[in-house]
This record gives C-alpha cells, structure tokens and sequence, in this order.
C-alpha cells in the first residue's frame, strides 16, 4: 500500500506538530538554561560548565518519568565509573595497565540491568577521571557528576513545565492502522468471493495479490509503539489531568485493532496452506458467498474503532452473514460433505466471529443463536 503525496504545507504543519519538534525545542531551552547556571557555579563546578547541558540532553525525553528514570541512571553510572577511577588509580597508580583495568571494570559493572540505557557512562565516565581528572581527579569526578546532575534536573523542570502529550500522533496511527485492516478485510473479502480472482475494488483498493501482507504489521507495529509512548506520557503530566481517559481510550481501541491483525493473519494462513488438504477455491459459493459478505461488513465495522460510536446495526450485518454461513455449513454436514471442508469453513466461522467479538462493546456481544 503506497503512502498518498501530501502537499508541502501539510508536511510543514506535520513536522511542527510532531513530538519530536518538541522534544527538540525543551532540549534546547533546557541545555541552554543549564549552561547559563553552569557558568556561574564556583569551581571545581565552574571549571567544567560543560557537562550541565549534557546532562540536560541525556535527560529530556517524552515522558517526564522517563526523564526523572534516566537522570537518576546517568548520574548513578558517573558516580560509579568516577568510583572505579579513583579506587583503581589509589591502588595501582596511572599508567596503561591501569586504563585496561578500569575499561574492564567499568564494562562489567556497566552490565546492570539497573542503569538501563545509560550503563556506558560508566566506563566512559571512569576514563574521564582516571585521564581528564588528573591530580584533580576527585574534584573533577564531583563537577562531573555535579553538573550532569544539574542538567539533568533543569530538564525534568522543563519537560514537566511543558508536558507532552502525543494524543494527535496515537490518532494519526491509529486511523493508518485502520485504513490497513480495512484494506485487508476487503482484499480477504474479495479472495473468498472468488479465490482465483486479482481484481480491482469499486473503492479503488489495489488488487488482491498487490496488497502486502507485511505493510500491516509494520503498522501495527508502529501504532503499537505510539500507543506505549503515550501510556507513559501521562503519568506525572499535568496535561493529562484535563483529558482523564483519552489515553486509555486509545489503548483500549488499539488492543481492539491489534487483535483483529492476529486474526487477520490466520484468515491468509487458512487461504495459503490449505489445512486438511482443502483448497478454499474448491468450495461452494454457498460456503464462501457469506463468508466474503461478513469480511466486507467487518471491513465497515472497524471503521467505528475509537472514532465513534459503535453502530449496533452494523454489528448485526455481520452477524446475519455469519449465521447464514453457519447454517450452510449444517447443510453441507447433513449432505455428508468431505470434514476436511467443514472444518475449514468452521475455522473460518469461528475466527470471524471472533474478530466482531473483539470490535464490538460488551453491552453488544450478543450474537445470533447460531
């Protein structure tokens, strides 16, 4: 599925909307606030003001908890790489073998889970004081740590002055993902119709063999990760207070999204590999007619997904398809059609009836006895 053109102003208005944009910009303000201070520290913190916009940018990410997280483990692996420096230095003095010792402590302790992402500070930090500090190396290894310390709590400031909440973004891939299943659904509608067919769509949907299978992972992908992004955003954001259950309504019509790729994923399984040595293009249409009618009608119905209300009466077109393709295959059985066939076209029923069961609110489960 290619990517429509977007016109200049509307990619403008995209790329300043984007969370990344402001994630720069708080940076930016924060790195520079650092600095300035940093400038006015006495020494040994004066002497090194450098390293305060550094904390700063090592600090500021989307969500302020991460940011207050990553202080914390940045300044905690500077702490022990400048503990490792000192101690190694006092015990065996400068000289080659001393930084091969220190590397090697520095990369051993740097491999606890604790530190997180920012476990390379540790050697990185314990070469800075072993080499940079010199004879000052203590006074240096406290400025280090110091003014890494600073920045990084000037960004947390920052970034909870200016919280950020990417509700437009968990929009955006939302409606991509969507667009995806929707694609699909019809793509499978039109494959059951007519198995053999590579056709065109009234709606202009590419044809059925065009469409790749992998394009709705990586959606789902990338919706996924927005979604997670926001989850965290919204803990210790003030931002977030004036919009209570916007996140998890998000996450709740993602979780609805995600499940139906799953199973969208085993409907081209059963279409491909033929289980129990039955080609779907050998069955009746009888079978395959209402099987393509509920894809289409699912199609309709995750359109609703996290936009509006849920219409009941779609719900129920589905559900009638599925009922009548339920009962065609209780004709077939009283037939004695081969089981091979009835169990796919019960695998099929039954993995559609979980997908609008997975679309659909829990006051609209209801189904038909069938």
């Amino acid at each position: 599925m290619r990517e429509p053109r977007r016109a200049p102003g509307e990619l403008l208005r995209r790329a300043l909307h984007h969370p990344r944009t402001g994630l720069a910009v708080k940076a930016a303000l924060a790195a520079t606030l650092a600095w300035l201070v940093a400038l006015r520290l006495p020494p040994p913190a004066g002497d090194y003001p450098y390293y305060a916009p550094l904390g700063a940018v090592v600090a500021m990410y989307p969500a302020v908890l991460t940011s207050v997280r990553e202080s914390l483990q940045s300044t905690a692996s500077i702490a022990l790489g400048a503990a490792i420096a000192l101690t190694v230095d006092a015990l065996v003095g400068f000289g080659a073998f001393v930084v091969a010792v220190v590397v090697l402590l520095g990369v051993l302790v740097g491999g606890l889970r604790q530190l997180g992402a920012q476990r390379a500070y540790v050697p990185t930090s314990a070469l800075f004081v072993l080499i940079i500090g010199g004879q000052n190396d203590v006074a240096y290894a406290a400025a280090y740590a110091g003014n890494v310390l600073l920045g990084a709590s000037i960004a947390i400031a920052v970034n909870a002055a200016f919280p950020s909440l990417p509700l437009a973004r968990v929009d955006d891939a939302l409606a991509d993902l969507r667009d995806a299943l929707q694609a699909h659904l019809h793509h499978l509608a039109l494959r059951f119709a007519d198995p053999s067919a590579s056709t065109t769509a009234d709606d202009g949907t590419p044809a059925a063999d065009d469409l790749d299978r992998s394009d709705l992972d990586r959606r789902a992908a990338a919706a996924r990760e927005v979604v997670h992004g926001a989850r965290d955003s919204v803990r210790a954001n003030r931002r977030a207070s004036r919009h209570p259950d916007a996140v998890t309504a998000r996450d709740e019509a993602f979780r609805a999204l995600d499940r139906v790729v799953l199973l969208v994923d085993d409907l081209y399984e059963l279409l491909a590999d033929a289980p129990w040595g039955h080609d779907l293009q050998a069955s009746p249409e009888e079978l395959r007619e209402p099987a393509s009618r509920a894809l289409a009608e699912l199609a309709v119905v995750v359109a609703d997904v996290g936009v509006r209300d849920p219409d009941p009466a779609r719900r129920a077109t589905v559900d009638t398809a599925l009922a009548e393709l339920t009962a065609a295959v209780r004709r077939g059985e009283a037939r004695g059609t081969a089981e091979a066939e009835l169990l796919v076209m019960s695998t099929i029923t039954t993995t559609l009836r979980r997908c609008l069961s997975v679309v659909s609110p829990p006051d609209q489960l209801a189904s038909s006895p069938s």
